[in-house]
């Protein structure tokens, strides 16, 4: 299939004659599909073309692994929502991945900007995205002796990073969500994603004292800077729809189990990493040059902990506190952190902000008197002694959890969600 003497294994070798995975073969890709959408014309694109049999799976499952999507997952990092980037090796024995040069190739345009999406196959073949992204031509490098082409495929957000914003098309007065919505609402963004101006919904919507300053710059830096101000982040979803909106949690709830489940789901394979949040907090924020608004209480607390932010496009000091204000009251109170590993089919419909639900217990051992735990309805009251439990914390599941960040092993197919504790105060974040 993929020809003698190449030395790279591909998904193509796990199926049969059919095309179908083969039941006798466990091997940790058959429940993923790699899919690809060249560029027909300039902003164009044709049909989508399954490329799954093309790909050498060890170089895959390694890539994949180190894809995240995540917001606010680093010091305070406000903003941007990504999945990340990774690198594919395809075989190219047929010559379908070369350049629009070769009458071969599937790519009758340009390879450049070709989407690439990754879907996850549950055990009832239904399909979730798990990666949408880019091919970035520049870095795409054929290997002559192995026949492969090795592309980068960078996030869909990548192409913010690709156009920039025209000389006067912020103006002063406008909003912040108008400016953003005039920045992603241009060909060479639309060729790509979707836009729709009902979906641009802020946290603070303030008016632009100088428009003059995103004039020629960069469409990312602009929208980082916007982000920031309005208190907002920004998503790719799975229909590539551009969406702006607050931190608030999405409604969907995610219920997963540990040890001790009452009906022995134990979803929870493992949990890391459970702390305070206080290293995110931030008690005191500085906007400009005296803009300064401080949570003593937490301040007492916690230690003072200022972060300081300047936005060349704001002028007035009374936006400054405002946008000082707000980002204070969503960090200032410490949100409890974790991490929690689940076998991907667990979590298969998980979205960034959705809710989390952890019902996590101690573990239960015998008594040391007993060789086992007593069986309830089997063993006779009084001749054996009630379990003990072991283990370092507990967590109850009236605890109101959000996923911010989502890592998947495709070698595994495990997921790692970050968690943080909803809300803006001490005594909210919790289920009622």
């Amino acid at each position: 299939m993929i020809g003698s003497g190449t030395g790279i294994e591909t998904l193509g070798a796990l199926l049969d004659a059919t095309g179908a995975v083969a039941k006798s073969d466990i091997y940790p890709f058959a429940s993923y599909r790699i899919l690809i959408t060249p560029l027909v014309a300039e902003g164009v694109y044709g049909t989508t073309q399954d490329i799954t049999l093309d790909v050498d799976v060890t170089d895959f499952i390694r890539n994949f692994s180190s894809v995240k999507q995540e917001i606010d997952n680093g010091d305070y990092d406000i903003g941007i929502f990504t999945f990340g980037n990774l690198t594919l090796n395809a075989i190219n024995i047929n010559r379908k991945f070369n350049d629009e040069n070769d009458a071969l190739s599937i790519f009758p345009y340009t390879r450049d900007k070709a989407k690439i999406e990754i879907v996850y196959c549950d055990v009832f073949g239904n399909e979730i995205t798990r990666f949408k992204g880019l091919i970035n031509e520049d870095a795409s490098r054929l290997d002559i002796k192995s026949d492969t082409v090795r592309f980068k495929v960078l996030s869909m957000d990548s192409i913010f990073r690709q156009v920039s914003i025209s000389a006067g098309a912020i103006v002063n007065g406008d909003l912040f969500s108008t400016a953003i919505k005039k920045i992603v609402n241009v060909p060479d963004i639309t060729d790509v994603l979707n836009f729709d101006a009902d979906d641009i919904n802020v946290d603070l919507d303030l008016e632009i004292d100088n428009g003059e300053f995103f004039s020629n710059s960069v469409v990312k830096d602009s929208l980082d800077e916007l982000l920031k101000a309005s208190n907002s982040i920004l998503y790719i979803d799975e229909n590539e729809n551009i969406i702006v909106s607050s931190r608030a949690e999405n409604p969907t709830t995610h219920d997963l189990a540990g040890n001790g489940d009452l009906y022995g789901r134990e979803s929870i394979l493992s949990v890391k990493k459970l702390n305070t949040g206080v290293h995110r907090v931030f008690n005191s924020v500085k906007v400009g040059d005296t803009e300064v608004s401080t949570d003593s209480a937490w301040v007492t607390e916690n230690g003072f902990r200022q972060k300081t932010f300047s936005f060349d496009f704001i002028t007035s000091t009374t936006k400054e506190g405002q946008i000082a204000d707000r980002i204070l009251n969503n960090f200032r109170v410490p949100k409890m952190e974790t991490d929690i590993i689940v076998k991907t089919e667990d979590i298969k419909n998980a979205r960034i902000l959705d809710l989390v639900r952890v019902d996590y217990n101690y573990k239960i051992t015998p008594d040391p008197r007993d060789e086992r735990l007593p069986m309830v309805g089997q063993d006779a009251i009084g001749s054996f002694h009630l379990p003990t439990t072991i283990g370092s914390f507990r967590i109850l599941p009236n605890i109101k959890w959000k996923i911010i960040a989502i890592s998947e092993n495709a070698k595994n197919f495990t997921t790692i969600l970050k968690l943080r504790q909803t809300g803006v105060e001490a005594n909210d974040g919790v289920f009622t």
